[in-house]
């Protein structure tokens, strides 16, 4: 990965503050993958790209991680601290890029889901978006020897289909173990990477624009000398900015 100016770092902010969120995790990729044109980045698996925005991530902000988890069951925000291993899973082996589902007569070949999949989306009802997602991903379908269509799907088997999925590539589905201090729940719940990796990008961003504005007004230094400056010059400099 190449040295991560904090020039370049806050135009990707800027870039990607009006973006989606599939949008804003391929800018997040190219700065792991920058020889790679975003449309080439957008046909890696989800599991794929989550990988290389953990190692992102590490390589930015460091091995700790510190956020918060809503409990599913009343909503109330509990903080965690984990490192980063605790959010990487190890890769499946897989044959090839396809993988085979037979359940209740059907007989399904499909893929694993990319950016590009999620990214055409329309914003719909969750079971309507699902079924908009298998059909991108399904590369056959048979029910008994004959062909059907992904709108014929019984909803047990496309359980059984995004549990296959989440199997396949584990690292797309990262779960954490929570257990609520305030209605005492314990269960699964999801840890949306591309988010949290954002909201990190964000605050240190708009800390970062801070420096520059308290230096600028200070020492009437231009923002691109400043941004060249370490952190650490950049707060020491501040730190003499205090009376």
């Amino acid at each position: 990965m190449r040295s991560l100016s904090a020039s370049k770092l806050l135009s990707l902010w800027e870039q990607g503050t009006a973006c989606s969120k599939v949008r804003r995790a391929l800018l997040l990729l190219g700065l792991v993958l920058p020889e790679q044109p975003l449309e080439s980045l957008s046909q890696l698996t989800i599991g794929q790209r989550d990988a290389y925005l953990l190692d992102l991530r590490q390589a930015i902000f460091g091995y700790q991680v510190t956020g918060l988890v809503e409990c599913p069951n009343c909503g109330d925000r509990t903080e965690v601290d984990l490192q980063m291993d605790d959010l990487r899973r190890p890769p499946q082996e897989r044959a090839s890029g396809s993988l085979t589902l037979e359940e209740e007569g059907y007989r399904i070949e499909f893929r694993l889901p990319t950016s590009a999949d999620l990214d055409s989306l329309p914003i719909a009802h969750p079971d309507q978006m699902k079924q908009t997602l298998l059909a991108r991903c399904l590369l056959s379908l048979n029910y008994e020897g004959g062909s059907c269509s992904v709108q014929t799907l019984p909803s047990s088997v496309i359980d059984t289909l995004l549990q296959q999925m989440a199997q396949a590539e584990p690292q797309a589905d990262v779960q954490l173990r929570l257990e609520c201090s305030e209605c005492q729940h314990q269960g699964q719940v999801g840890f949306d990477l591309v988010s949290f990796l954002w909201r990190d990008l964000e605050i240190w961003a708009k800390r970062t624009l801070g420096e520059v504005h308290q230096l600028a007004r200070f020492y009437g230094w231009p923002e691109a000398d400043i941004l060249a400056l370490s952190p650490w010059r950049r707060q020491y400099y501040i730190a003499l900015c205090q009376p």
